[in-house]
C-alpha cells in the first residue's frame, strides 16, 4: 500500500493538471501512480516529466536499450513499479510478452556486445564504482554523448527506484495513449 496517496487529476492543484496534461500530450501516456504521487511537489513534478521525457524520447541511444537498461536498475534495485512500467513499455515496443519477471535475470545472450556493455557500465553506475576497464571499452564503442546519456540514464532510474521503493508507490498497469486519444 502506498506511504503517500496519489492525487488524482479531478482532486489536482491546476498547476498540476497542466503537468497531467503535459504527460497524456508530449509522452501519450495517462498520468500515472509515480507522477500522480510527485504531485505532492508540484514545483519538482514539472522537471521530473521532462526529464523523463527527455531520458525516453531524446538523446542518441536507441529506445530499446534505454529500456533494456531501465529493467536492469529495477531488478537490481527489486523495483517492481519500475520493473512492470518499462517492461510493458518495452513488450508494446517489441511486440513481445517474452521479457522474463522482476527476480529472474535479464537473458541478454542474443544481444549485441554493445548493448552488453551498456548494461555492465549501467549496472556499475547504479551499484557501484565504474571500473577502468569497462570505461575504457565504452569509450571505444560508444560516443562521449552516448555515454553521459547512459551515465545519466542509469543513475536517473537509480533515483526513480529508490523513490518508488520508499514510498511504497502501487503497481499498476500504465495506459499508453494513441494521438487522438491525448488532446
Amino acid at each position: 500500500m502506498a506511504r503517500i496517496p496519489p492525487i488524482e487529476p479531478d482532486k489536482a492543484q491546476p498547476q498540476v493538471r497542466e503537468v497531467y496534461t503535459r504527460l497524456r500530450t508530449a509522452l501519450l501516456i495517462e498520468p500515472n501512480n509515480f507522477f500522480k504521487t510527485m504531485g505532492h511537489a508540484p514545483d519538482l513534478l514539472a522537471p521530473l516529466v521532462e526529464l523523463s521525457g527527455a531520458m525516453l524520447e531524446a538523446g542518441t541511444l536507441e529506445r530499446r536499450l534505454k529500456e533494456w537498461v531501465i529493467l536492469q536498475i529495477a531488478r537490481l534495485h527489486h523495483c517492481d513499479y519500475v520493473y512492470a512500467a518499462h517492461k510493458q513499455a518495452l513488450s508494446r515496443a517489441l511486440m513481445s510478452d517474452a521479457i522474463g519477471e522482476r527476480d529472474t535475470p535479464l537473458d541478454t545472450s542474443s544481444f549485441p556486445a554493445s548493448d552488453k556493455l551498456a548494461m555492465r557500465y549501467a549496472t556499475q553506475v547504479s551499484t557501484s564504482e565504474v571500473d577502468d576497464a569497462t570505461f575504457k571499452e565504452l569509450e571505444a564503442t560508444f560516443s562521449t554523448e552516448e555515454i553521459v546519456e547512459l551515465t545519466v540514464l542509469a543513475g536517473y532510474y537509480t533515483f526513480i527506484c529508490r523513490t518508488v521503493n520508499a514510498l511504497s508507490i502501487d503497481n499498476e498497469t500504465l495506459k499508453f495513449l494513441e494521438t487522438s486519444e491525448a488532446q
